[in-house]
């Protein structure tokens, strides 16, 4: 039940359907309706990816703790261990591909639980190549700050106990090897758009590709309190032109 994900796919369709340059194809989706609860996520089922691997703490399919905004039973879990980053890398379908042209985008729910300024839901790309994680988002519990790249945007998004669903396109800069990034956090309660922007000729990998993104619940030195979840995780590219 891909809830989130119809809002973004339903306008692609219609701007294939106008255009073939203007056509996507899906790198990875996920509702993680198809795994079992208390483990962690596979590519099984409908869903589209290569491959889920754990890199640190503990992240699950738990029960949805909210289903206002997103109807989903079960969706993608982490914290409340004594880890104090709990990540997972997800893989695209077919291996790395170029940054330029690709948009992700994914629900987010930050719980009110008991913690510090640095717990939230966090996300970024992963390179194969230099075997790291680079253009990292953060949506943290204690003041709804949204941050990237460990420096507060100065927006906020919704607040906690809220299903809201972050999107960013990555675009070429106008320098080699620098990409734009076009971004938004809807309010899925209320599909209000709250907040938005565009920042400007960054870069993080040298050879400009991404094999997957990093999908992290941040509960710092707060062991069995902090929770954060992920759900309807949705890649696409442009299809390749002939």
């Amino acid at each position: 039940m891909f809830f989130g994900i119809k809002r973004i796919f339903l306008p692609l369709l219609f701007a294939a359907s106008a255009s073939s340059a203007s056509a996507a194809m899906d790198l990875f989706s996920d509702d993680f309706q198809d795994d079992s609860i208390g483990t962690p996520p596979a590519i099984t089922g409908s869903n589209v990816g290569d491959s889920f691997s754990p890199v640190a703490g503990s992240i699950t399919v738990g029960a949805n703790p909210e289903t206002n905004g997103n109807t989903s039973s079960q969706v993608l879990r982490g914290g409340g261990v004594a880890a104090n980053q709990n990540q997972i890398h997800a893989f695209f379908d077919g291996g790395s591909t170029s940054i330029a042209g690709i948009t992700v985008a994914f629900d987010f729910y930050v719980s009110s639980s008991a913690g510090n300024s640095s717990d939230g839901v966090r996300f970024g790309l992963y390179n194969e190549a230099g075997n790291n994680n680079g253009y990292y988002w953060r949506f943290d519990r204690v003041g709804a700050s949204i941050g990237y790249l460990n420096t507060a945007t100065g927006n906020t998004h919704a607040g906690s106990d809220i299903w809201q669903r972050f999107s960013v396109t990555y675009a070429a800069g106008g320098a080699a090897g620098t990409y734009d990034l076009a971004w938004s956090v809807t309010n899925l309660e209320t599909g209000s758009v709250v907040a938005s922007g565009t920042i400007p000729g960054t870069n993080a990998f040298a050879d400009g590709l991404a094999a997957g993104l990093i999908l992290e619940v941040n509960d710092t030195n707060n062991g069995n309190d902090f929770l954060g979840y992920i759900d309807n995780v949705l890649v696409t590219a442009p299809e390749p032109t002939s």
